[in-house]
């Protein structure tokens, strides 16, 4: 019983210092990031490195995830009957959650396991010591502009993501409406309501399906030209 409770304290232990050592390295960063000299040449290069190498990765990942989610929303509202809720749907599940969440994802994984692995190498290979010997201070050189670079570039790509990602489902919802006659002007004016004024009210959305159900069920019963 006692190995037990004296596993389970160990585990404690190991998370609280774990984020006591995070909480004293961020506490260092902004100390540290805020003294000259300031290392602008090494900032550029981690704004490259983290912003724009990233373009790609982000441009592909957030196109394909827009048409996808275009695609399966038009196919489970077009049974309703409420293909004009696409744009709004997709418009403000893009800006609120996917691509804040994708972009971090993507930097996550292309970016700072890079970075992890950068400076574990230069930690075996004693760099760091060297850095303190030429009395520049290694949060300084090495954490501070990487931390200020993934700050600045974060919020542009999930800018860009957010912009792809509705051009994409737009460009989709083009295809797969395949020459219908849909109301472009109304889905820009329904998308640029709902982002403006949040989210919708229901009673209102319950209306406009009724509506739009109403409506399909008279174009369903109307007899064809050819007098079917």
């Amino acid at each position: 019983m006692t190995n037990i409770l004296e596993r389970f304290g160990l585990v404690f232990v190991g998370v609280f210092e774990g984020a006591g050592r995070w909480f004293t390295m961020l506490w260092r960063t902004m100390t540290w990031g805020l003294r000259p000299p300031f290392e602008l040449r090494e900032w550029l290069r981690q704004m490259v490195r983290v912003g724009v190498d990233s373009v790609p990765v982000v441009f592909l990942t957030t196109m394909f995830t827009g048409m996808v989610l275009a695609l399966q929303t038009y196919n489970g509202f077009q049974r309703v009957h409420a293909e004009s809720f696409v744009a709004s749907v997709v418009a403000l599940a893009m800006l609120r959650e996917l691509s804040p969440v994708l972009v971090g994802l993507m930097v996550t994984g292309r970016v700072g396991s890079s970075m992890a692995a950068e400076i574990g190498t230069m930690r075996v290979t004693e760099q760091i010591d060297a850095l303190r010997t030429l009395a520049t201070h290694p949060v300084d050189y090495l954490v501070a502009p990487r931390l200020l670079a993934t700050v600045i570039a974060l919020p542009l790509l999930t800018g860009e993501s957010i912009a792809i990602g509705i051009a994409a489902a737009v460009l989709d919802q083009d295809v797969t409406e395949d020459g219908d006659h849909h109301d472009r002007a109304a889905d820009e004016d329904e998308e640029r309501r709902q982002l403006t004024e949040g989210d919708p009210d229901p009673e209102r959305c319950q209306r406009r399906l009724q509506g739009a159900d109403q409506r399909g069920v008279r174009r369903r019963d109307q007899p064809s030209a050819d007098g079917e």
